[in-house]
C-alpha cells in the first residue's frame, strides 16, 4: 500500500513538472556540448603552441637541412681568365668612375685584366645563348647554364670560337681577351665577365672557386 502511494506521488510529480525538467536536460545538454567544443579548441592550440616551439628549437644541424640552397651552393664556376688581375669591381648597389666614358654608374661585373690574346674559357657547362660583336662592349658572348643562370662574357676578340647553340663544357675555350669594350678603353685588355640569375645581376665571386673570392 505504502509503495503504491510512493509511485502514486511520484507520478503526479512528474507530471506537474515534466516541462521544467524537459528544459533543464535541455540546458545540461548544451552545456555538455560547448564544454566539449571548448576542451577541443584548447588542445588543438595547445598541439599548434608545441609544433611551433619545438621548430623553433631544432638543432643548428637541422635547421641547415631546412634551408633551401641558391644557384651559387650548388654550381662553382672555373676561373674564365689564368693569371688575370682584378680591374673594376663587381658594384651593381654603388657607382665607380667609368673614365673613359666620364661619368659614375653601377658595374654588374668584374673585369679580370690580362695580356690580349689570354684564352677565356666558359666557366660552367651551357649552351651558347648569342654572340653579337658591338661598338661600346665589343665582342660579347652569352652561355645560358639552365634553370635561369647565365654567364656573359665582353670585350673579346672578333675571332671567337663559338657560334650560337654550341654546347660547351667546363673550360671550354670561348675566346681571348682584347681591348675591344670601348666603355672600359682605360682597362686596356680584359675580359668584362657578368653573372645573371633569373635576369638580375648577381657578384660573380659568389660563384668563382674560393680561393679567388
Amino acid at each position: 500500500m505504502a509503495t503504491k502511494t510512493f509511485f502514486k506521488k511520484l507520478y503526479g510529480f512528474i507530471k506537474r513538472n515534466l516541462s521544467a525538467m524537459a528544459v533543464s536536460f535541455c540546458m545540461i545538454l548544451a552545456l555538455s556540448l560547448v564544454t566539449a567544443v571548448a576542451v577541443t579548441r584548447m588542445n588543438k592550440n595547445t598541439t599548434n603552441v608545441y609544433v611551433e616551439k619545438t621548430s623553433q628549437t631544432n638543432t643548428p644541424e637541422e635547421r641547415s637541412e631546412q634551408i633551401v640552397p641558391t644557384a651559387a651552393d650548388v654550381v662553382e664556376f672555373v676561373m674564365p681568365v689564368d693569371g688575370a688581375t682584378e680591374g673594376l669591381p663587381f658594384a651593381i648597389d654603388r657607382l665607380v668612375n667609368y673614365k673613359t666614358l666620364g661619368k659614375w654608374q653601377t658595374h654588374p661585373g668584374i673585369d679580370f685584366i690580362a695580356m690580349a690574346g689570354t684564352c677565356v674559357v666558359c666557366v660552367c657547362d651551357g649552351t651558347v645563348e648569342s654572340v653579337e660583336n658591338t661598338s661600346l662592349w665589343g665582342t660579347i658572348v652569352v652561355v645560358d647554364h639552365g634553370d635561369g643562370l647565365k654567364t656573359i662574357y665582353k670585350s673579346l676578340s672578333s675571332e671567337v670560337s663559338v657560334r650560337q647553340n654550341d654546347k660547351l663544357k667546363k673550360g671550354e675555350k670561348i675566346g681571348t681577351v682584347s681591348s675591344s669594350a670601348k666603355a672600359e678603353l682605360d682597362q686596356g685588355a680584359h675580359l668584362h665577365f657578368e653573372v645573371m640569375l633569373n635576369g638580375e645581376y648577381q657578384d660573380p665571386y659568389s660563384y668563382l672557386p674560393s680561393g679567388n673570392k
